[in-house]
């Protein structure tokens, strides 16, 4: 992202870390300077609270940082370790749904959901240029439990061992999915959340068509599905440490959403400990690659 903002004409500094130094970014105006006007703030999850820390004591008090960080509690932890600077919730789809699978070999425009404020509007043309489609939302917490309830497919289908392709021609793992969903769904509702439509369609109603037989299903609803099969299936680690990383943003997700409104979360109980019994099986140390090819 930095690369293409510097190839769109903003002058980007790039830190391994933020121990010490100055920070640049430019501005949309291309002003020079030593002070930050933006920040993209990717760094080991690991190490985001106390990176922010840090950041907060280099750049000027309210400056904007966008957090490239995974699942939704995480950048809740990092904003409260560094409260003077202004967190911008990120997510990032490398292409939106459409209603038909998109043409082979045709053009996609990544988009960039990000939280919606003013100083954050003026860089929008800056990312335009960069070749990113921006949708500032006011609502992106529902934003970042849509992109959940994808990742939260990519892991059944990574449990399955099977292909997307042969998972979606799968009832019995369809309706998984679909029990996983509802189950989520129903937290959130208690929560007060109703997670982005990322399928062209409500999320009850997709969870619905899961569990539909294989004929009705690929009649009815297998083109919106495989529409987004790219976006599942990039989902879906090929690494023990990505695994692991994925499981907490996801599964870990719906497991604190439970416990914060005082309900149980069974299906995302069960895909973790199928999950952490493939990561036993599959993986060996946190570079290691998937056993198999999916």
């Amino acid at each position: 992202m930095g690369q293409a903002l510097r190839a769109a004409g903003v002058s980007v500094t790039f830190l391994a870390s933020v121990d010490g130094g100055t920070v640049g970014m430019g501005s949309p105006t291309d002003r020079s300077g030593d002070a930050a006007d933006l920040v993209l703030f990717g760094v080991d999850p690991d190490r985001a609270v106390g990176e922010a820390q840090r950041l907060e004591r280099l750049v000027a008090p309210g400056t904007p940082v966008i957090a490239l960080l995974p699942g939704i509690r995480r950048l809740a932890w990092t904003a409260n370790a560094a409260p003077g600077l202004q967190w911008i919730r990120c997510v990032f789809r490398p292409g939106a749904v459409a209603p038909q699978p998109p043409v082979t070999g045709g053009p996609v425009t990544p988009l960039l959901y990000l939280t919606a404020n003013s100083r954050l509007a003026l860089w929008q043309g800056c990312f335009e240029r960069a070749g990113y489609a921006v949708d500032l939302r006011p609502d992106m917490r529902a934003v970042q439990w849509g992109q959940t309830l994808l990742q939260l497919a990519a892991l059944c289908v990574l449990v399955s061992g099977r292909s997307m392709e042969d998972w979606l021609g799968s009832r019995s793992g369809r309706t998984e999915l679909a029990r996983l969903w509802e189950e989520t769904l129903d937290l959130l509702k208690l929560s007060g959340v109703e997670p982005v439509p990322m399928l062209g369609m409500p999320w009850r109603v997709a969870s619905m068509l899961l569990k539909m037989g294989d004929a009705p299903f690929s009649w009815l609803a297998g083109r919106h599905f495989l529409a987004a099969r790219a976006e599942i299936a990039g989902h879906i680690p090929s690494r023990g440490a990505q695994l692991e990383l994925l499981l907490d943003a996801s599964c870990g997700e719906v497991m604190r959403l439970a416990i914060g409104v005082g309900e149980d979360a069974p299906c995302a109980v069960r895909l973790a400990e199928q999950l952490t019994e493939l990561y036993r099986v599959a993986f060996h140390g946190a570079d290691a690659s998937l056993a198999w090819d999916l």
